[in-house]
């Protein structure tokens, strides 16, 4: 999905979502603008976390106002909820490495699957 475009046929993509105080999870999520703003709580940006030899990168995608609503520090900087997922060019895609990311971000490798669709 391109950053402000609107995807015309909803697609899982596979991405590791983590919220404050709790460890990340693996999870399937519907790649549309809408679900993304609903798991992390409003209008949202990406910043790069990791970028691989062929291009793609994992980012952050994180609510631009959560430090308006007083949501709690996660990590990084970011307050509130967060995903990552990969990206490619413009695109955002499946997350680079699920298990990886979340042993980057302080979880166990098979642990931190959790059911498609659930928070």
């Amino acid at each position: 999905m391109k950053r402000n475009e609107k995807l015309t046929a909803p697609r899982m993509l596979e991405a590791v979502y983590k919220r404050p105080g709790k460890p990340p999870r693996v999870k399937m999520i519907v790649g549309t603008r809408e679900a993304i703003e609903s798991l992390v709580g409003g209008p949202f940006d990406w910043t790069p976390l990791s970028l691989e030899d062929d291009g793609r990168e994992n980012v952050a995608i994180y609510n631009t106002e959560a430090w308006r609503s007083g949501a709690p520090d996660n990590m990084y900087g970011i307050r509130g909820a967060f995903l990552v997922l990969g990206r490619d060019g413009e695109e955002l895609c499946d997350v680079i490495d699920p298990r990886g990311v979340c042993r980057m971000l302080g979880g166990r490798k098979a642990e931190a699957y959790g059911q498609p669709g659930g928070a």
